[in-house]
């Protein structure tokens, strides 16, 4: 869990080094199969790669479903709404 503000530390950082490795540790975590996180850390993944210029990733992320506290666990669903509300504040 202390990955997922880790994260965030280095997005508030906002320098290019720092969001590389941001995207690096993300991207690694959301491949583990097993990890409770990975979808987590896979949305915090995409809107890295948009702040690193790929853009084509901001739409899965501001269409991508944000499920309930019922449906998944609350981290999931507090970390996927501020995702959307980094990628769209009016939608969020």
């Amino acid at each position: 869990m202390g990955g997922l503000f880790f994260i965030l530390a280095l997005l508030k950082d906002g320098s290019v080094q720092r969001l590389k490795e941001a995207e690096e540790y993300s991207s690694l975590m959301s491949r583990q199969g097993d990890h409770w996180l990975r979808f987590t850390y896979g949305r915090l993944n995409m809107v890295l790669q948009v702040h690193l210029g790929d853009i084509t990733q901001k739409e899965f992320v501001v269409r991508g479903h944000i499920s309930s506290v019922e449906e998944e666990n609350s981290l999931q669903t507090l970390f996927c709404s501020l995702c959307l509300y980094w990628m769209d504040a009016e939608s969020a």
